[in-house]
């Protein structure tokens, strides 16, 4: 009988082969049990949202090197889209409010 890290002969079927393989690999190896399995742990979530975290910040520097134009208006819209929300809070405060309550709220 050939050693089963040998390539399979040529009058013998792969399928054949390879059903042989997995009997001489059940025999060498142990049988399953829980510990043995490796992958199955899962990482803690402060370590997978740390590296995210460190990819996300690594991936906007290299586009901010590379193009730093088109990153600067990106940067620029991301921020009137996320501040316009907030302006028309103020707008309708200000409609809302006595002009006298208005100036000592924003009074600096």
């Amino acid at each position: 009988r050939a050693p089963p890290s040998s390539p399979p002969p040529a009058d013998l079927e792969l399928k054949q082969w390879y059903q042989r393989r997995v009997r001489a690999d059940r025999e060498l190896l142990p049988a399953f049990h829980d510990v043995s399995v490796y992958p199955k742990k899962e990482l803690p979530f402060f370590l997978v949202f740390t590296a995210g975290l460190c990819l996300f910040t690594l991936s906007l520097a290299l586009l901010t090197h590379f193009y730093p134009i088109f990153m600067g208006e990106l940067a620029r819209i991301a921020l009137e889209y996320f501040a316009t929300p907030f302006a028309m809070i103020a707008e309708h405060l200000q409609a809302l409010l006595p002009q006298q309550i208005w100036n000592l709220l924003t009074r600096a």
